[in-house]
């Protein structure tokens, strides 16, 4: 981590950049607590170093738009304004059509599955913009249709994928993503596989273990 984000404190940001954390430490999760449009969670920060206290620490999201929660100890930590997670919200939103019918439909499927992992990894499922009205397999079997709806940036890899397989992709109504609030920009706080996408974040500590 070379810059530090606004929203983590100094001595929060020291522990977490240091190389006793990266080795050693992590975040334990203790408690999540919703409100209507923010979420509490609870945490106790490990720094790896023997000499620093363990310490429990709050973070609350709001006007939250997103989330996802898996937790188990992780010493990944890291805040973004600009994020494949963010675009649902912030990019422009299209669908994507094709018109002929895969030379290798097996091939077409392996290599989306190996596009999706490579770049969006656990964060985003396979099956979250694709045409959801039949299973996958068979959508990578048809003949023609609609492909996916979604961001369009992402969109543009499953739009490569389907032109090296010659089954004319074209992309069509192209419109404004749902989020357009421009005075208070949206971010993602990405804890291992948890993210939290809101516009306000508050990271406090609120004791010593």
């Amino acid at each position: 981590m070379t810059q530090k984000p606004e929203i983590f404190p100094d001595h929060f940001f020291q522990i977490i950049d240091s190389g006793w954390f990266e080795d050693d430490g992590g975040i334990e999760f203790v408690s999540f607590e919703y409100t209507e449009d923010s979420i509490t969670i609870e945490f106790i920060l490990h720094s790896g170093d023997e000499e620093i206290v363990n310490q429990s620490w709050q973070l609350q999201v709001g006007n939250l738009k997103a989330h996802k929660i898996v937790p188990v100890f992780t010493s990944v930590i890291s805040f973004h304004d600009d994020h494949f997670l963010l675009w649902e919200f912030t990019d422009r939103q299209t669908s994507l059509y094709f018109t002929d019918k895969a030379e290798n439909p097996d091939k077409l499927l392996a290599d989306i599955f190996r596009f999706h992992c490579q770049y969006f990894d656990t964060y985003i499922e396979i099956d979250r913009y694709v045409n959801n009205c039949m299973d996958f397999s068979s959508l990578c079997h048809s003949d023609l249709g609609l492909f996916a709806t979604g961001p369009k940036q992402i969109l543009t890899g499953y739009y490569t994928c389907l032109t090296n397989h010659n089954m004319n992709p074209y992309f069509q109504s192209d419109y404004e993503p749902a989020y357009t609030d421009s005075t208070k920009p949206l971010g993602v706080l990405i804890l291992g596989e948890s993210y939290f996408i809101g516009q306000d974040f508050i990271l406090k500590q609120t004791s010593k273990l």
